[in-house]
């Protein structure tokens, strides 16, 4: 009696499939391991420009009366990814007499 195997004939066919599902895991897992380490690999965010302070007086106001505000950090601009030009601060320019 010889001791032959008989292979069905999806036996091939769910090998390949079992190992194209074995290669899509592995890629799947590599593709998430890199978009994971990325942000680890930057730096973390900066930026050197601080928004505006205003201060106002409490007190009572008509409708079209000046309201006076004044402030801190108040500029016509933000140099937070390199120097500023020449005579100007990191904010640009300083802004006075808004109108709102």
């Amino acid at each position: 009696m010889s001791d032959t195997r008989y292979i069905s004939a999806r036996e091939p066919i769910e090998r390949a499939v079992r190992l194209s599902h074995m290669r899509k895991r592995r890629v799947v897992v590599t593709v998430l391991a890199v978009m994971v380490s990325i942000p680890a690999m930057q730096g973390p965010a900066a930026a050197d420009c601080a928004g505006p302070t205003p201060e106002l007086e409490a007190g009572e106001y008509l409708p079209g009366e000046p309201v006076p505000v004044s402030g801190q950090w108040f500029g016509d601009n933000c140099y937070d990814t390199g120097p500023p030009p020449e005579g100007e601060d990191v904010l640009g320019k300083p802004i006075a007499d808004i109108d709102v």
